[in-house]
């Protein structure tokens, strides 16, 4: 409550009844529980704890008691072992003021996080003068100043005594570090006498190592070479080996051609065995046949009329004897007079023969003319055919023309004839003409490939004969690079020797070097330590 007041008043009778004097005093409470509040840390509590990746730390100041009117705090941080001005966190100092009836406000400071790793650091965090009435609790600072005080005398102590006895040790590496010193500058002269030697030994040995070189030189030079030429002698062997290979096939090829034009199909087509009802057919094979007519083979009749004109006749069949053609002079199983039979293959034929099964006792050699046409449909002329003797029914008809034949016209003249069957050779599923052409293109291909192999074998010999002269060349730079190394070979150990003594006296030398660095740098850490333990 805040300062209160009252007065008494005395009043003087007279015994009778009657007043007297009148005696009057003020009074006065004064304010009390501290009605402006007491500025203190939450709690009263003095340490407080903070990561450095938080950010900051926010504080709470607490107005505790009254809340009587406007009031304020000055407020600064003071360095510990933490450092403020950005390094560590951010130093504030100012006044924190509380508004009548406001119990508590906030303080913040900036933490500022580092890579380097750190121990626990702090620094203080003080509140004073306040003003408005207010008073300042107990725990107005972070940490107590007398403790902070009391730890930085004990540890100037301990420093003290550290600074001591690092001086006493850094003598003693002083006086160290002038021994191996004085035994560094004896080395120096031992490695100076080893040098020397070493540099004599190396110039007897330069003129015995400069022949090696070349005659190395000259043996990889030469070495170099015959790989070359024997890869070369390689290729050329594998181009012997390809073009061997491609000959083989390309006669392969040029065999298997040749067997196919070797290996005709025999072929007859027996005209006898046709039925006897096929009498008015425009064409054999006719709906009714039985018989296969191999080679695409397709018979058709006509009747001249005149030297450029014919018309078209029905073939008949004579069952068991053959076909002839309807209107001839036997009744229509026969050919005669100026009817014509045309036999036309879908490709051309060989050995071409046709049996004439019509026997004539008048007219025995059965003389009949044949023009045939070859592949190109072109005419080969027109032959007289007969029987060479009376019993021989059958007509070489191939034989009487100089190419094969692709299909053929049967002109009776004067004699009556009846065929009885007509038989020929045939490849299966080829032309004799594709057949002859592939042979000629593999003869072809078979003539280039011998032709090419011929070549790399030619090729393949006049390179072995270049690898043969660089063998005998890289024999002899191998006979004069080992006849070197010879001579190289005592100069290289004495150089040996002169060697051993040097890397002994270097060693020595590098030995004595990284101890006296060693003894410099620790006692100069040594001194330095003792003066900032001073």
């Amino acid at each position: 409550e805040t300062a209160e007041t009252g007065f008494v008043r005395l009043v003087q009778g007279d015994g009778g009844g009657r007043r007297g004097a009148t005696y009057e005093a003020t009074l006065t409470v004064p304010a009390n529980d501290h009605v402006h509040g007491v500025l203190d840390f939450p709690f009263g509590q003095t340490t407080y704890r903070v990561a450095e990746d938080a950010g900051s730390f926010h504080i709470n100041i607490t107005r505790r008691g009254g809340l009587l009117g406007p009031v304020s705090v000055a407020y600064t941080t003071i360095e510990i072992s933490a450092q403020g001005n950005n390094t560590d966190y951010v130093t504030i100092a100012g006044n924190l003021t509380f508004a009548d009836g406001v119990a508590w406000n906030t303080l913040t400071v900036p933490i500022l996080n580092d890579a380097e790793p750190e121990p626990d650091e702090s620094f203080l965090l003080i509140l004073s003068d306040p003003t408005g009435g207010a008073v300042l609790g107990l725990g107005s600072q972070l940490q107590n100043e007398q403790n902070e005080v009391n730890q930085a005398v004990a540890y100037a102590q301990e420093q003290n005594v550290r600074a001591a006895n690092l001086t006493a040790v850094a003598v003693e590496y002083s006086a160290l570090l002038d021994n191996t010193t004085q035994a560094l500058t004896r080395a120096v002269h031992d490695l100076q006498n080893a040098s020397q030697v070493l540099a004599a030994a190396h110039t007897a040995a330069a003129a015995a190592s400069q022949a090696v070189v070349l005659a190395r030189a000259q043996e990889a030079a030469d070495s170099a070479a015959l790989q070359s030429t024997q890869g070369v002698v390689a290729a050329t062997e594998h181009t012997v080996a390809a073009a061997n290979q491609s000959h083989m096939a390309a006669t392969a090829t040029r065999e298997q051609a040749e067997a196919v034009l070797a290996s005709p199909a025999q072929r007859t087509v027996n005209f006898r065995n046709e039925p006897g009802n096929i009498t008015f057919a425009s064409q054999l094979p006719a709906p009714d046949s039985v018989e296969t007519y191999f080679a695409g083979l397709v018979i058709t009749a006509q009747y001249r009329t005149s030297a450029s004109a014919t018309t078209p006749r029905s073939l008949a069949v004579r069952a068991g004897e053959g076909f002839g053609v309807v209107g001839a002079s036997c009744g229509g199983t026969c050919i005669s007079g100026f009817h014509e039979v045309i036999f036309s293959f879908a490709a051309t034929v060989e050995g071409l023969v046709l049996e004439n099964s019509f026997v004539d006792q008048q007219d025995q050699d059965g003389a009949f003319d044949v023009e045939a046409f070859d592949h190109e449909n072109v005419s080969m002329g027109t032959v007289t055919a007969r029987r060479s003797t009376p019993s021989d029914n059958y007509i070489a008809i191939s034989s009487l023309f100089p190419r094969r034949i692709r299909s053929f016209t049967l002109i009776p003249q004067l004699a009556s004839v009846r065929v009885g069957a007509l038989s020929f050779e045939e490849l299966p599923g080829i032309t004799y003409e594709q057949a002859e052409q592939n042979i000629a293109a593999s003869v072809q291909s078979e003539n280039l490939a011998a032709n090419a192999l011929s070549q790399a074998q030619q090729n393949r010999t006049l390179w072995q004969t270049v690898q043969a002269g660089q063998d005998a060349a890289l024999a002899n730079s191998v006979a004069a690079r080992q006849a070197a190394e010879t001579v190289n070979t005592t100069a290289f150990a004495t150089l040996a020797g002169a060697q051993q003594q040097f890397d002994a006296a270097d060693l020595h030398f590098s030995s004595l070097e990284a101890q006296v660095y060693s003894l410099a740098a620790t006692t100069d850490s040594l001194n330095r330590d003792a003066f900032d333990a001073a």
